[in-house]
């Protein structure tokens, strides 16, 4: 082979490299920007490129699932997180996102294991945040609030984990308050939940705050009915527990407890 044709493989085998991880990193730009079609053409591409390198594919499969699920694909957000575990046996990342999709084909327990074992792997407040959810649908209140307790800990910056230790608290008959300062994620929502359990605002104010946003109402029609719940009120929380379960997307947090609360009030 003469020196051009060299220079010539050389450069086509860069560039084969340089396209496959270029369409991953495209995939993680496009699931943070919400785009998910977008994530999930880019990851497909690198993964069947055959020039990724091999520690890449589990993320890329992660990736690709991620997208899958945001589109409730969720028998195929599976099957990609099947194949990234097999690629990377200690990917706590796949095994939570893996019971995420178990919850959504309605697989309770293979999803309760996988959020197990994500945290065995290592216990971050997100992945306790995932096992507290799946404990709270079971009915395993005590062991709910020890993982919520534990991420809000962990996070107390993230005002859904401390969100979540107050309705966990209020299912031990344990009401709690929660101080809001400074723990609103997503501009100025979900403060207003957060002020609603602490005590400081009625549920009309927080209604007002999530006026005109459908993400806003279904999560307000959800811990409302908590905090309802928690102050005696079971048929009103039941009425608000099946508007979030009515109209939450399938993929926000508010939608399966919401449908887990309803049924345990039914």
């Amino acid at each position: 082979m003469g020196r051009l044709a060299i220079i010539g493989f050389v450069a086509f085998a860069a560039a084969a490299h340089a396209g496959g991880y270029d369409d991953f990193s495209a995939g993680i730009d496009a699931n943070n920007r919400g785009a998910a079609g977008v994530a999930a053409m880019h990851f497909t591409r690198a993964i069947t490129a055959g020039d990724l390198p091999a520690s890449y594919l589990p993320a890329a499969y992660v990736g690709r699932a991620r997208a899958a699920l945001r589109q409730e694909q969720c028998a195929e957000a599976v099957r990609d997180l099947d194949a990234a575990i097999v690629r990377k046996h200690d990917f706590a990342d796949a095994y939570s996102l893996r019971a995420e999709a178990h919850v959504c084909l309605g697989q309770d327990g293979a999803a309760f294991a996988d959020a197990d074992a994500a945290v065995r792997l290592r216990p971050a407040a997100g992945y306790l945040f995932t096992r507290s959810r799946l404990n709270w649908n079971r009915g395993a209140f005590a062991e709910a609030h020890a993982d919520a307790e534990t991420a809000a800990t962990r996070d107390p910056g993230n005002a859904y984990f401390r969100l979540w230790s107050a309705v966990t608290a209020t299912a031990l008959a344990r009401p709690k308050s929660i101080d809001g300062a400074g723990t609103a994620t997503i501009g100025d929502w979900p403060g207003p939940l957060l002020d609603l359990f602490g005590g400081r605002i009625a549920p009309e104010a927080v209604w007002q705050a999530a006026a005109n946003d459908k993400g806003r109402a279904c999560e307000a029609a959800f811990y409302i009915g908590a905090w309802n719940q928690a102050q005696g009120r079971p048929q009103l929380a039941k009425n608000l527990y099946a508007r979030a379960a009515a109209n939450c997307p399938r993929n926000y947090v508010a939608f399966d407890a919401a449908r887990r609360a309803l049924k345990r009030l039914e």
